[in-house]
């Protein structure tokens, strides 16, 4: 019924038009055997929550349209080819999670669809289509509004969690004008999905070897490439690190990167739904050192998305201001929200910036953004892009000279000159001393928790493969007992975990705990006195019980 939800024409580009809105997603949020709840959600943006109704209106529109010009039956059939191709292809599931599956199924599917009968479709049935399309009705609807503009205004209280809101019938006028929307010419319905892949053939010529192989490294790329010979199915990850000193020289570079980011991932939604319904991925993020991207799906359309990706990137382009404002809202935002985050994600943080070399502040980019425009935006994307060192990595159903020609596609459509080796950003960590013991404290941001944080870690030194697999093993051995002593027994707090980590090269061993109830400096001596505990069990473990 949403097929076309995200795509060109659909109704989340509609709104992105009007500047109301910045997500949506549409679907079954409760599925029960005798009713469920589909569920429109839109973010909305500060101008969105001025027309609540409209965005309402929008969305009526489109369930008009799909009502009155039907769901083709090529839909369908693409729906069904597509659901077919991922079950034939689906990865490795864990036989606990199979087994719970197949139970469940087994309640609700024939013997003869309990395999696949949640993943396939089998007939298409347009009786069907309908009769729920016409119980999407604004009279069966229940419309949820969340802001903050409404402090004061909700004085009911939830009796669970205290929460404040207030409830009210809808005009009959609006469930009227909702019953017979007009049809706009905004919204229309889907078009066939390119990216559906049609070739599953394997590759006959692997790369040698169980590591992946260095084929290229010069001044302007590196290229690793590993034919996938465990798994023989037709997929491909594809990694892109595109490295430019420009990404994080200051704190508003780095929200002009911020925003860069945003701005093209926002404006690829229109154009990678149709990749992701056929399976494909993508993410895009940086780092302080470079802009990366990461493709996941069928080896067949892949890289004709991270193609388009990559195009959309170097030749980015925004042009009105209105949806500069909308992503720059949106960007500080999530910087003023970082005080609300729980203590011990601040934990994390503060600990990062005292161990890297460098890291900008949350503050220093909040600051910093309040002055940034959308000429330095594309002046920042222009300059980033000029110059830059790729490094790329081709994993699966891919060989040598397939990921060559890839790389080489790529770096014609990016067309930048080579940085020079002196300028590509080395990041390194502080060494901390030993066996001395630093303690970083600071009140929590969050005035309104009642909760601490604390971040234990431990510096183990140089990244090997040694070193990682002892570390591994030596968390793996920490993990129940840990999660046992202060979680369960002494019940310190709700979050408790400990993990192996590592960052820029350097092995570490880390604990964390939250608490309302212990204050940090007893939390510490808490964790002191387990690894004491920890110490002595170790010591007495014998050759079978660690192997």
């Amino acid at each position: 019924i949403f097929h076309n939800l995200c795509n060109l024409g659909s109704l989340l580009s509609h709104l992105k038009r009007q500047k109301w809105a910045n997500e949506l997603s549409a679907g079954l949020m409760k599925e029960y055997d005798d009713w469920s709840l589909f569920c429109v959600e839109v973010e909305a943006t500060e101008a969105g929550l001025k027309h609540v109704d409209e965005i309402v209106d929008a969305i009526y529109q489109y369930l008009h349209l799909v009502q009155q010009d039907q769901i083709a039956p090529w839909v369908f059939d693409e729906t069904q080819s597509i659901a077919l191709m991922n079950f034939r292809f689906r990865s490795k599931e864990t036989p606990i999670n199979y087994a719970t599956s197949l139970a469940t199924r087994m309640q609700l599917y024939p013997v003869q669809h309990i395999v696949a009968g949640s993943s396939l479709l089998y007939t298409y049935n347009p009786v069907q289509v309908e009769s729920i399309l016409s119980q999407l009705t604004p009279r069966r609807m229940r419309l949820t509004v969340v802001a903050k503009d409404f402090e004061g205004k909700a004085t009911d209280v939830e009796p669970w969690y205290g929460t404040l809101y207030a409830e009210s019938a809808l005009p009959p006028s609006l469930i009227q004008r909702w019953e017979s929307p007009a049809r706009t010419e905004a919204l229309f319905c889907p078009h066939p999905n390119a990216f559906i892949p049609h070739n599953f053939d394997l590759v006959t010529t692997p790369t040698p070897g169980k590591v992946p192989v260095l084929l290229r490294d010069d001044a302007a790329a590196r290229l690793w490439v590993k034919t996938d010979t465990t798994f023989l199915k037709p997929k491909l990850n594809i990694c892109l690190a595109l490295h430019s000193p420009l990404i994080y020289q200051s704190p508003t570079s780095v929200v002009l990167t911020d925003l860069l980011v945003r701005a093209i991932k926002d404006q690829l939604t229109e154009y990678t739904y149709d990749a992701e319904l056929a399976g494909m991925r993508y993410s895009l993020s940086f780092t302080a050192t470079a802009l990366e991207l990461y493709g996941g799906g069928y080896s067949d359309k892949l890289p004709v998305l991270v193609q388009l990706i990559v195009a959309n990137m170097v030749h980015f382009n925004m042009t009105d201001d209105e949806t500069f404002h909308r992503l720059k809202d949106k960007t500080k935002r999530s910087y003023d929200n970082f005080e609300r985050d729980d203590p011990y994600k601040h934990a994390l943080y503060f600990s990062s910036c005292l161990l890297e070399d460098t890291k900008w502040m949350v503050a220093e980019k909040a600051a910093a953004i309040a002055h940034v425009t959308r000429a330095d935006l594309m002046e920042h994307a222009a300059a980033l892009f000029r110059e830059l060192f790729v490094e790329a990595y081709y994993h699966g159903n891919v060989d040598a000279a397939t990921a060559t020609t890839l790389l080489d596609d790529a770096l014609a459509t990016i067309g930048a000159r080579p940085v020079f080796p002196s300028q590509r950003v080395k990041t390194r960590a502080v060494q901390l001393a030993s066996p001395v013991e630093y303690v970083y404290a600071i009140p929590e941001l969050n005035v309104e928790s009642v909760n601490s944080g604390l971040y234990t870690c431990f510096q183990l030194g140089r990244e090997s493969m040694h070193l990682r697999a002892t570390n591994e093993v030596f968390a793996q051995l920490l993990r129940e007992p840990c999660f046992n002593q202060l979680r369960t027994l002494e019940q310190l707090g709700y979050i408790v975990f400990s993990s192996s980590h590592r960052a820029h090269g350097i092995e570490y061993f880390r604990m964390i705990v939250q608490s309302d109830v212990a204050s940090p400096a007893y939390v510490e001596r808490s964790i002191e006195l387990f690894f004491r505990l920890v110490r002595t069990d170790i010591a007495r473990l014998t050759s079978d019980e660690f192997q």
